[in-house]
């Protein structure tokens, strides 16, 4: 509910690389071994920017036998 509106981009860091994801208040994607790591999203309006709680996220690689 922010006041003028705030604009969200969303960023994964995987092996302390941050890369940008996305730039919707809502962010989607598959549970594969590729998408783990470390989700941020970031609210932007002219009174200033606030990180979230960064969540980390881990999916198992599939296992082969």
């Amino acid at each position: 509910n922010a006041n003028p509106p705030a604009a969200y981009r969303w960023f994964i860091k995987r092996a302390g690389v941050e890369e940008k994801l996305g730039v919707s208040h809502v962010l989607s994607f598959t549970a594969a071994h590729e998408n783990t790591g470390e989700y941020i999203c970031e609210a932007q309006n002219p009174q200033g920017a606030v990180n979230s709680t960064n969540l980390q996220i881990t999916v198992p690689g599939q296992y082969v036998h």
